[in-house]
């Protein structure tokens, strides 16, 4: 072997000793199939904390059940119609909630429960009438709870961090015929006594800005329109309370007429963006939950389908 041959073979093996020594000091990263999935927790919300309560866009943290999960300031709180940041929980909670701040959402909040009525005609589990198929099998008074849906990455310290947080209060779903509808307070009835005040359940849309009803009466919130709590909302930018075949439903009412019985059977072409009433003898499909307020156990949707067409029905 000449000398220059031997020259560039040791060049050689010194380059490749020093690429191996700098491989062995590289960082280690984990290939994508290596990281850890993303972790799904659902259970009761039994806590939340914000950081900097004078701050909207507060990071915190929530608990749900026994879990403790970092809410990052990014992070928005997903509700049946409407989207909230964390340090909102306590914003636009209820009155009486806002008055302890409490967010209202926790099953230990004092402001839950309304203050006791001494109605004789209060509502009692011995004379609930509501049919037990659709709903819980013994009804109570007590506030529905908080469930948290969320999706949450790990960080290098261990800490779970949410990446999406999504509450509902006991979403249930209801369903059968309108039995009635009253105008004078805004509200409807389903699968009650057909053409009479009786029966059956009770229910309201959560509208506090009454977009789609004007409510008074019983069985009413101390919100907006009648709104027991205005974050467990419908949705009024991807309308949640409406035919099937995509028009508005509203709940008629002679407080403002803008819901008229008259409407139906509705005439083609409608509007897009037109109203239509709720009649008895309509179908529909809601979902929300049960609350008692003002003596009246009420089923509160934030969404509700009617199933029959617009095209037909009469006042």
């Amino acid at each position: 072997m000449s000398c220059g041959t031997r020259r560039a073979e040791a060049s050689r093996l010194r380059r490749t000793a020093v690429g191996l020594v700098l491989m062995a000091l590289a960082p280690h990263f984990p290939t994508a199939d290596a990281q850890q999935p993303a972790a799904r927790i659902s259970g009761t919300l039994t806590a939340v904390h914000v950081d900097h309560p004078g701050d909207r866009e507060s990071p915190g943290r929530i608990v749900v059940g026994t879990q403790s999960i970092v809410v990052p300031a990014g992070v928005a709180i997903e509700f049946p119609g409407v989207t909230m940041t964390l340090q909102e929980l306590f914003t636009y909670a209820p009155a009486a909630c806002r008055a302890r701040q409490e967010s209202g959402l926790l099953p230990t909040d004092k402001c839950r429960k309304p203050s006791p009525t001494d109605s004789a005609a209060a509502w009692t589990a011995e004379r609930d009438e509501t049919p037990r198929s659709y709903l819980d099998p013994e009804p109570t008074d007590e506030p529905p709870p908080t469930t948290a849906r969320v999706t949450a990455a790990t960080d290098e310290r261990g800490n779970r961090v949410a990446t999406r947080v999504t509450l509902t209060r006991n979403d249930t779903s209801v369903s059968g015929a309108v039995t009635y509808v009253s105008p004078d307070e805004g509200y409807i009835r389903i699968n009650g006594a057909l053409g009479l005040d009786d029966g059956g359940a009770l229910l309201r849309i959560n509208d506090p800005e009454a977009r789609q009803s004007m409510q008074i009466g019983r069985g009413c919130g101390e919100e907006g329109n009648c709104s027991p709590d205005s974050r467990f909302r419908i949705n009024g930018s991807n309308p949640s309370v409406r035919f099937a075949d995509g028009y508005l439903a509203c709940v008629p009412s002679r407080m403002n007429g803008a819901c008229l019985p008259e409407s139906r059977p509705a005439r083609t072409p409608l509007d897009a963006n037109a109203a239509l009433p709720l009649l008895k003898g309509d179908h529909v499909t809601a979902r929300g939950g049960f609350e008692v307020h003002g003596g009246a156990r009420v089923f509160w949707a934030h969404t509700l389908m009617v199933q029959t067409s617009p095209g037909t029905g009469r006042p």
